[in-house]
């Protein structure tokens, strides 16, 4: 009986024995492992050979492996920075790991192996070929036979320019919505990027400034090329943009800049989303990632001013109606963020009245006025129209309903409704603008939500507009309601514009004129004034004995007729 139990209990013991072993296991994975933005090793961001963090970045690894009983390996990771990459993985037991390398499954690179067992393990390599494969096998010490191997490809060293609507785009194929156009795009590099500059048509290079800065420039790495219309040929420009890091490499890009010149857009004018495959077709973009999908157009990284450009610089009175669905509004500290969505009319392009002499230019004034929801706070929404100098009229509003459409509506008139009487006070005019907003599915309401006059910009373009609300806009459809001015005003872009004289003058002129033109040359406070030289805005002021009318021309030369400003000479 005893011999029995003896027997039975041995059995058991082997059974137990066997239930803790290992189970065989042979296969493929190619689960695509994601590279987490911020790596732990032992508590910390691990470290190169020659202790420079390793910066960590998004991507894949495809994953082959083939393992039966042994020591299991999990968790494998693979972090890039500069010429290097570090591996990553663990083992179920404490143990040595040994890795092996090369462009090739020969490992013809070299070993790299462990001194000492551990459950965590980590391996460096170094001087990497940029855009290259390289592939890799893990052993652990004591299963020599059974393998993890696996594959990663390199990222670039040069830095990375990323044009948001490619390397041929156009403009004004429709007309003239603004003084500029805007090439868009971001530049990075696993280094710093220590330069941004671009050249237009073999002119000199001019440098660019690099997001983020808490404006237009919305995100690490955003750039926004504001170029003047009058700097453009008609037809194919060449624009190429150069960005170097901090160890010299660059990366060149050449744009194609198609354009047009003297076309105005239609005073009557509809956009179907679904008609086009190019949103530069029926719109110009002045900030943002924008595609379009399903009949509507959205921005895709919500920020900063983010807007699309339609119409002309000569509109004047017109009527705007679009449907806009909100998805998502952010709150961002600080009073410059507070999220609004809705039209911005009236508009000629960005000045320095923003922030004076930052590249891009950041100031909206002047307009007409801006017709949108804001959001104070989320439980607090104004539906407004803003003027210029902050002259706003408001109402407290139930927010527009997240996923829902809206019929947004904006009417703008002049108050004499004839443009051409109108008496323009520095560039103003006192006009009526009427706003009001309803359920798309519902009839529209016969009366306006709320409208006012103010006085602000007598003519120009309107801007479809989303500030930190991530929304999606419809069919735009716009009617004329007086014919575009023949003689539009554009305010002073920012001091030391310059304007250039069709007669010829002598001495140092203080100019009292405020339209923008642009000039050939500036001179200093002696130089002689010819028939093509030019003089600052802010010139000093030395009296002579008489004055003098002359000719200029405005800043879209080709485009509007010659105007007249006074001069007042002066000498010492």
């Amino acid at each position: 009986m005893k011999q029995r139990i003896l027997f039975i209990g041995l059995l058991w013991i082997l059974f137990v024995l066997a239930g803790c072993q290992k189970d065989d296991a042979t296969g493929t994975d190619t689960t695509p492992m994601s590279v987490p933005t911020i790596h732990p090793l032992l508590g910390d961001q691990p470290l190169g050979e020659d202790g420079q963090l390793i910066e960590p970045i998004t991507g894949t690894t495809t994953i082959t492996t083939s393992t039966s009983i042994g020591i299991r390996i999990s968790n494998v990771e693979v972090i890039q920075g500069d010429g290097r990459a570090v591996i990553t993985w663990s083992s179920d037991d404490p143990a040595i790991g040994k890795l092996s390398y090369g462009r090739t499954e020969q490992y013809e690179l070299g070993n790299k192996e462990e001194q000492l067992p551990l459950l965590r393990h980590a391996v460096t390599l170094e001087n990497l070929e940029a855009e290259t494969t390289y592939h890799y096998r893990i052993v652990m010490a004591g299963n020599e036979e059974d393998a993890l191997t696996a594959s990663f490809d390199t990222k670039r060293q040069i830095p990375v320019i990323d044009l948001w609507y490619g390397t041929e785009q156009s403009f004004g194929q429709n007309g003239t919505p603004q003084r500029w156009i805007n090439i868009l795009g971001n530049v990075s590099d696993l280094d710093e990027i220590l330069s941004l500059t671009y050249s237009l048509n073999g002119a000199k290079q001019i440098p660019l400034s690099i997001g983020p800065n808490r404006s237009r420039l919305d995100k690490r790495g955003d750039f926004n090329i504001d170029i003047a219309r009058t700097t453009l040929l008609d037809g194919e420009n060449e624009l190429i943009l150069t960005a170097t890091d901090t160890l010299q490499f660059q990366e060149i890009v050449t744009v194609t800049i198609n354009y047009v010149d003297e076309n105005k857009w239609y005073e009557l004018y509809q956009i179907d989303w679904q008609a086009g495959e190019d949103i530069q077709e029926m719109v110009e973009v002045i900030d943002g990632v924008w595609e379009m999908s399903d009949g509507e157009v959205r921005i895709t990284k919500p920020g900063y001013q983010r807007a699309l450009a339609i119409g002309d610089i000569i509109w004047t009175d017109y009527e705007i109606s679009v449907p806009i669905t909100v998805h998502e509004v952010q709150f961002i500290d600080g009073s410059e963020n507070v999220p609004s969505i809705g039209f911005l009319t009236r508009w000629t392009g960005h000045t320095d009245l923003g922030t004076a002499g930052s590249q891009p230019k950041s100031g909206l004034q002047p307009f007409g006025v801006f017709a949108s929801y804001r959001w104070d706070l989320p439980d607090l929404v104004f539906m407004q129209l803003e003027g210029n100098n902050n002259v706003i009229e408001s109402v407290v509003e139930e927010p527009p309903e997240e996923g829902v459409s809206y019929i947004y509506k904006l009417r703008v008139e002049t108050v004499e409704n004839n443009a051409e009487d109108v008496e323009f006070v520095d560039n103003t005019a006192e006009s009526m603008y009427r706003f009001k907003v309803w359920e798309a599915d519902q009839p529209e309401p016969t009366t306006w939500s709320m409208g006012s006059n103010f006085e602000g910009a007598p003519n120009g373009s309107f801007l479809l507009f989303a500030h930190h609300v991530d929304a999606s806009f419809g069919e735009v459809t716009v009617t004329a309601l007086a014919p575009p001015t023949q003689t539009p005003s554009l305010p002073n872009i920012a001091n030391g514009n310059f304007y250039t004289f069709t007669s010829a003058v002598t001495g140092t002129l203080s100019i009292t004129n405020t339209a923008p033109i642009t000039g050939t040359s500036p001179i200093t406070e002696t130089s002689p004034i010819t028939e093509t030289s030019a003089v600052p805005q802010n010139s000093p002021i030395i009296p002579l004995s008489s004055s003098r009318t002359c000719l200029v021309r405005d800043e879209f030369v080709g485009i509007l007729p010659v105007k007249t400003a006074v001069f007042s000479p002066y000498h010492a």
